[in-house]
């Protein structure tokens, strides 16, 4: 019979007593559950605990996971029981939607990515153009050893490529074959390379501020790059930590508020 087990007071007191000379203070218990044939359960789970039957999500050490979390290409929430969130909830002050438990993220699904690789106006031509030019990002950024390296060259790369321009076309094709964007352009560029080298990125926008910028996970750590920021700047805005860019960026919106490293 399948059971939700809290790792038991007396397992926990026998590891505090061999490993640690206290249960010391803001220690917290962690929820793992146990499969019939006695296995710690991993990945997805559809589990009746308390009457209720709902999914939850165990990490690859068997711990059941808490908070937002990554799965795949897809931002999930799960509450402090481990139940994930679906449908319309209020969180962070403010309502937000899961379809299937995955995230409706406006800013970064599927239809809002057709649109900003290209404008119904952009010829084949341009499009092949833009193309030649991320291919070049690419092979850039390729030259970079590891996984950090290759990121951070992509950022150099827009430098090099791009320049703040306030009336230029801000869709990928557009800002590719113009040279000049405003930020929504340095964005959804980086966003689209970015993706195309294999990388987990999102486009960041804030309503306060006016202005948009981006999220990416390298070697599951999540950074932030401010492509236009960088290249006007003169200061560095390339793979920051969340703590680091809180300093000079701020917005209401959950791509911002809820990102951690992973």
């Amino acid at each position: 019979m399948q059971r939700m087990i809290k790792r038991m007071m007396a397992v926990i007191a026998v590891c505090s007593l061999l490993c640690f000379p206290a249960y010391g203070a803001g220690w917290e218990m962690q929820w793992s559950y146990v499969e019939e044939n006695g296995d710690m359960a991993k990945g997805w789970r559809q589990l009746d605990w308390n009457g209720k039957t709902a999914w939850y999500y165990f990490d690859e050490n068997g711990i059941m996971q808490t908070g937002w979390k990554l799965i795949g290409r897809n931002w999930y929430f799960f509450y402090d029981s481990g139940e994930m969130a679906d449908g319309k909830v209020w969180l962070m002050d403010q309502e937000v939607l899961f379809q299937n438990g995955a995230l409706v993220d406006p800013y970064n699904n599927e239809a809002n990515r057709q649109k900003s690789y290209a404008r119904p106006e952009r010829t084949s031509e341009e499009i092949q153009r833009a193309e030649e030019k991320i291919e070049e990002a690419i092979a850039y950024c390729h030259q970079g050893v590891t996984n950090y390296e290759k990121a951070y060259r992509l950022c150099e790369w827009m430098e090099r490529t791009l320049y703040y321009d306030l009336d230029g076309p801000y869709d990928v094709v557009g800002a590719l074959n113009a040279g000049g964007t405003i930020c929504e352009g340095y964005a959804v560029v980086y966003r689209e390379i970015a993706e195309r080298m294999g990388f987990y990125c999102e486009r960041v926008v804030s309503k306060e501020m006016n202005h948009a910028w981006n999220y990416i996970v390298v070697d599951g750590v999540g950074y932030y790059t401010d492509a236009t920021w960088q290249d006007s700047s003169g200061y560095l805005f390339n793979l920051l930590s969340e703590e680091e860019m809180r300093k000079t960026h701020w917005g209401e919106n959950l791509q911002y508020l809820m990102k951690n490293d992973l």
